[in-house]
């Protein structure tokens, strides 16, 4: 090509002719791995542990380099059309706390309802919860001395994986978050705002679907609120904060307000802030793509046959028709090579090396769908019937409504699709504004016309209290029972992790040793946790080999023989894990969560 014609191409062009030739470099490098696997050290051997750890940590800090830059650029470009586009509007912005107070006068009920959410979910909320148990111990270890630095917990369960997973800014909202505090609290306060933020964003999003139509709908923010805080994926996802999906939705709303807002205004500032949007989720999880990539797919398949609402029919003959109209369609779909190099760089090669396999390789795939994944395929398919008829056309949303199926069906296939796992928290989130949506339609219909904007925001919020209802009685788990045994859960697991000190003190007095044994099943480990408590030996039980052994304490190292008087703790495993290390040993049981099976013990044998 000559340079004339190269330095004349587009930034568009210029995108994916470099991202086009990254991939096919990556693609050479996955084929001479393939080919040549054998000269490289074994992955098990130290030297191949090592190349491995530094291929990864240079592969991803390279990545996280590159984003930064494209993020910050993106960011300074969005501020400056935003500035000068209020200057051309003329339009003052209100301050934080104005939106504030404006926001409480106008939705009283909504605010009542988001602050006892809000209270349900701080309180109660322990560090010793799942995945939390890891990265709280390197936390509180820092005694808060160590702010700005770069956790290996969080870094290691992201960026340093070799089973084919690709999730690098999960969790990486608290990786930044836990430089400025620790406290669990503030973090599920954190949650919460990001769960107002997406009711917010899911309910402007509906109103704004309609663009001939001024009249506000009737309780839209309320019915919002609650078909999405009222949802087991909703309440497993929020009442705690180790699932990266809470980010990966907030994304997602953002990134539809920003690309309906583009197709209705044509402004440079959501142009960009779509693309701001969609960039980051990419790097949310693997199938995290699909969210963001399909619907520009489909619009530009649904624009082919004539049928977008907003956009001329799409001419594959006419290339410059084709960026004029579907420009925001061509930058996104471009997306899609970066993902592929991003991957194959990040993901693919390593694990490869490594050999190790998928990592749910082992799981039955699970299709338990609930009542509002069969209430977005059936709206799906009977608008996509209508479009075809030339009833309706079709808008942004069904675009959405086919990246959730795709979305779903990319779950059922890789992990399990079940309605009220939090995995499925996109697919509900889009599902929630279908409802929406639905409710704006039927509110507005001829049908509606003989009642007040009061009886109608009373007659749809009554319809989504059935609605809820309906649910909790057929869709087990329900939120009720799902948010009920979390609470439990982590309340068994602070409550007896604080009961083992006052019990090691009274035997301390007594002039005995202090030998507490654990499960090698347990997440707790000398590094997280138990180390902070006071005792003469730890042991870890091992289910496998059948063994004790000293991990802390005198004699660390050695094997040791469980005598009288050590203590047998469980803290977050259903208590059958201990049933080997009680077989044929009388014993003592000095504290219990509760009588069930899955709640913290305390037990004292007798010899």
């Amino acid at each position: 090509m000559p340079a004339r014609k190269l330095l004349a191409l587009t930034p568009l062009a210029w995108l994916i002719s470099v991202a086009i030739a990254l991939n096919i470099t990556s693609l050479a490098a996955w084929f001479w791995l393939h080919n040549n696997r054998l000269t490289l050290p074994d992955a098990t051997s130290k030297a191949g542990d090592a190349l491995l750890n530094d291929y990864l940590g240079t592969a991803h800090d390279v990545m996280l380099i590159a984003l930064t830059i494209a993020i910050s650029s993106l960011i300074s470009i969005i501020y400056y059309h935003r500035r000068k586009e209020a200057k051309a509007a003329k339009v003052t912005p209100q301050t934080r706390g104005q939106s504030l107070l404006q926001f409480i006068r106008q939705h009283p009920l909504v605010t009542v309802i988001f602050v006892v959410y809000t209270i349900a979910m701080v309180q109660g909320t322990s560090w010793l919860y799942k995945d939390l148990i890891g990265w709280s111990s390197e936390l509180l270890n820092d005694q808060l001395l160590n702010n700005f630095s770069f956790r290996e917990s969080f870094v290691n369960e992201t960026m340093r994986r070799s089973n084919f997973r690709f999730y690098p800014l999960a969790h990486q909202d608290l990786h930044i978050l836990s430089w400025f505090t620790v406290h669990i609290k503030v973090w599920m306060l954190i949650n919460a705002a990001e769960l107002l933020a997406v009711a917010i964003f899911s309910a402007k999003f509906v109103s704004k679907l309609r663009p001939n139509n001024n009249n506000p709908i009737p309780a839209l923010l309320l019915i919002t609120t609650l078909l999405l805080l009222i949802h087991p994926a909703t309440g497993t996802a929020f009442f705690q904060v180790i699932y990266c999906e809470r980010i990966l939705i907030l994304l997602l709303i953002l990134f539809a307000c920003s690309y309906l807002h583009y197709q209705q205004h044509n402004t440079q500032s959501s142009f960009y802030s779509t693309i701001l949007f969609g960039l980051i989720g990419l790097f949310i999880k693997d199938t995290a793509i699909l969210l963001f990539i399909v619907p520009p797919i489909m619009i530009m398949a649904f624009g082919i046959f004539n049928r977008m609402q907003g956009y001329p029919e799409l001419r594959l003959n006419k290339l410059r028709e084709i960026h004029k109209h579907y420009r925001l369609e061509l930058w996104l779909c471009s997306l899609i090579l970066i993902f592929s190099f991003s991957y194959i760089c990040l993901s693919l090669l390593p694990s490869i090396y490594v050999g190790q396999g998928y990592y749910k390789d082992h799981l039955t795939p699970k299709f338990i769908p609930d009542l509002r994944c069969w209430f977005l395929l059936a709206i799906t398919l009977t608008r996509i019937i209508l479009a075809a008829r030339k009833k309706i056309k079709l808008n942004l949303l069904d675009a959405l409504n086919f990246s959730a199926l795709t979305y779903a069906t990319s779950l059922l296939i890789l992990i399990r699709l079940e309605g009220s796992d939090y995995l499925t928290l996109p697919i509900q989130l889009i599902c929630i504004l279908n409802l929406a949506w639905l409710w704006g339609v039927t509110s507005s219909s001829k049908y509606s016309l003989g009642l007040n904007n009061q009886q109608k925001a009373l007659g749809g919020t009554l319809t989504t209290v059935l609605i809820l209802g309906l649910e909790h009685a057929f869709s087990q788990p329900s939120f009720l029972t799902t948010i009920t045994s979390l609470k439990q859960e982590q309340d068994s697991a602070q409550k007896t992790y604080d009961a083992i000190q006052p019990l090691t003190k009274t035997i301390k007095e007594a002039g005995d040793e202090v030998n507490i044994i654990y499960s090698r099943k347990s997440r707790l480990t000398r590094h997280h946790h138990f180390g902070r408590l006071k005792y003469d030996r730890l042991i870890e039980y091992n289910p496998k080999t059948k063994r004790f052994l000293i991990t802390d304490g005198i004699d660390r190292g050695d094997n040791y023989k469980p005598t009288a008087g050590d203590l047998v703790v469980n803290i977050d495993r259903p208590a059958k894990v201990l049933d080997p290390i009680l077989q044929d040993r009388s014993f003592e049981l000095l504290y219990r969560y509760e009588t069930d099976q899955n709640s913290g013990l305390i037990i004292r044998l007798h010899h």
